[in-house]
């Protein structure tokens, strides 16, 4: 069976001399490894981390890892890419994201909340320093079971946020920091 899909790359590792293994986060199969050709002359900036790419899966049901061909970038990223910082925390992210999130796991919403922060990321002009931050600050949320919603997760009360104002200090307005009362010190 062959069908089309988007990829978001979170690593790789070389399998040979022209095949590498893709371990990607899909919409409908969750975090997946694949077999990939790296085509001759360059291609390998298909699989830089975080890139968004499309391609056609192949199954196969003699093997976990499938195959997927005829490849192509859905957005270029042209913004990450050209920034030594924001390529450097994309590196970060994707790393987080490959070591947190189990092989064929499939948490709903976390594809296309992963494609928004990219895009997100690949847009800001000014003040992303943070980014990371509130990236890493939202992923448990979208880690968490439909069981257990993030509304229903509660700190204990040594640790709750009047005896530690810095657990109230990430905005969703702005990837800054806010103090909110924090002790002076002497």
């Amino acid at each position: 069976m062959t069908f089309s899909t988007e990829l978001i790359v979170l690593s790789t590792t070389k399998l040979g001399e022209k095949s590498l293994v893709v371990h990607c986060l899909t919409p409908s199969l969750g975090r997946r490894s694949f077999i990939a050709s790296v085509p001759s002359g360059g291609g390998m900036a298909l699989f830089l981390p975080l890139n968004i790419l499309e391609g056609e899966v192949s199954e196969n049901p003699r093997s976990d890892l499938w195959r997927v061909r005829r490849l192509s970038a859905v957005s270029p990223l042209g913004g990450i890419r050209s920034s030594v910082s924001k390529n450097t925390m994309t590196l970060f992210m994707s790393e987080v994201l490959y070591r947190t999130v189990r092989d064929g796991a499939m948490e709903e919403g976390l594809f296309d909340w992963c494609k928004r922060s990219v895009l997100t990321l690949d847009a800001m002009q000014g003040d992303f320093s943070n980014f990371h931050l509130r990236f890493f600050w939202s992923l448990p949320s979208r880690l968490a079971s439909p069981r257990r919603s993030p509304t229903s997760l509660r700190l204990p009360e040594s640790i709750s946020p009047r005896s530690a104002p810095c657990l109230r200090v990430i905005s969703d307005s702005s990837c800054s920091f806010r103090s909110t009362g924090w002790p002076a010190t002497r």
